[in-house]
């Protein structure tokens, strides 16, 4: 028996399950930087197997096993938990739209093993609140700004390439003005973001998730489009109290959660296949396009004071 093999399909199933628990949404943003603090531990386990091979000792080695499977179990646990405590990032940087002349922002980010927030402050006029902490727990704020013809740029990491590894597994909080106009693009990789624009003016809404967990809620100043591509993720979409809305989906490995009052349309030219769902409203028409294989969606229109009872 080749317990280092074993070893190597036990870190599989472990990491494989908790990518998959992320991307349905099971474990709660920040746990990837609480995960990757305890990485010795494999180092550990690798110690042991090949001491235990060295030495011909068997039980050494089924107590890496154990060590690893007890790791994946007990720590996931603890890990969720850790990260529904930890606290928000502290430091501050303050940014005046004013001052700046910038009419509008364009918000752009590539989360890796990380999460962000990102809010509309209410009563806030003209100013960008932004945060942060790095994979160790450090105050940071890797975050870029410039404004080019009436528009302010902000986006993570500050720097592309490079800058992609200095923010891996970092948490990034950003408070935006009311009514500000915003053009949101994001690409998220084993990342978690949560998006309230509800006191927000939407203009466009574009994400790429990989493994990961998106949460939008959008209010009466929402896109016309939303448009999601990727592989294997949880995306969650909170639309107004009576919005219309048009649901498509490119792939059938897609499981999409839709309220009671959309109506489904079938396909003439493939039998049995879903085109699209619709829902009826007042305003504009939201289409929401997700562009991908095994990913989960979930549309909700619920009442924003049902909403809040429920939390």
């Amino acid at each position: 028996m080749s317990f280092f093999k074993l070893l190597i399909g036990l870190l599989f199933l472990g990491f494989g399950g908790l990518f998959l628990a992320a991307a349905l949404g099971v474990l709660p943003s920040g746990v990837w930087p609480w995960l990757m603090r305890f990485w010795p531990v494999l180092l550990l386990a690798f110690a042991l197997v090949l001491i235990g091979k060295a030495l011909k000792n068997i039980a050494l080695s089924v107590f890496a096993l154990a060590l690893v499977a007890g790791a994946f179990v007990a720590g996931g646990y603890w890990l969720s938990k850790q990260a529904a405590k930890q606290e928000p990032p502290s430091q501050t940087t303050v940014i005046d739209l004013g001052t700046a002349g910038a009419g509008w922002i364009q918000l752009r980010g590539r989360t890796i093993g990380g999460s962000y927030t990102v809010s509309v402050e209410p009563g806030q006029r003209g100013k960008v609140a932004v945060s942060g902490r790095d994979l160790l727990g450090r105050e940071s704020t890797a975050l870029g700004w410039k404004v080019e013809k009436n528009a302010g740029h902000l986006t993570w990491p500050a720097k592309p390439g490079t800058g992609d590894l200095a923010a891996f597994g970092s948490s990034f909080d950003v408070r935006l003005p009311e009514r500000v106009p915003l053009r949101w693009d994001t690409s998220n990789y084993f990342a978690f973001g949560t998006v309230d624009f509800t006191r927000g003016v939407l203009l466009a809404c574009s994400t790429r998730v990989v493994s990961s967990s998106v949460k939008l809620r959008v209010g009466d100043g929402r896109p016309r489009e939303i448009l999601v591509k990727g592989f294997l993720s949880n995306v969650e979409i909170d639309l107004p109290p009576g919005c219309p809305a048009r649901v498509e989906y490119t792939s059938r490995l897609t499981w999409p959660s839709l309220p009671e009052d959309f109506l489904e349309h079938v396909s003439g030219r493939v039998k049995g296949k879903a085109a699209f769902w619709t829902a009826e409203g007042k305003g504009p028409v939201v289409r929401i396009l997700v562009d991908g294989h095994l990913m989960r969606l979930r549309v909700t229109r619920e009442s924003r004071k049902e909403a809040a009872l429920v939390r």
